[in-house]
């Protein structure tokens, strides 16, 4: 499941990076799953700086699954530069 991109320290570029979802209990890997494109244009919109976007769709993402626990990692990134409206 694509996850985003990230710079690797050492790196010149970016680089994919995946979640694996395979080993998640079938409600929650069903769950994420559903959410893909939703937290996809989250990722869209927090690389591209647009803070309300980015909030709005993992917000969504938490809606449709509680225990996304990456979407929580990017509402949570770079000292509450996002902070989460659903709390699990």
């Amino acid at each position: 499941m694509d996850c985003h991109r990230a710079h690797v320290r050492g790196s010149a570029g970016v680089v994919d990076v995946y979640e694996a979802v395979d080993g998640d209990p079938p409600p929650l890997r069903e769950a994420k799953i559903a959410a893909i494109e939703v937290f996809g244009r989250g990722g869209e919109c927090f690389h591209r700086g647009d803070r309300m976007g980015a909030r709005a769709s993992f917000d969504h993402t938490l809606r449709i699954c509680p225990g996304d626990t990456v979407a929580r990692v990017y509402l949570d990134r770079r000292s509450g530069v996002l902070t989460p409206a659903v709390e699990t």
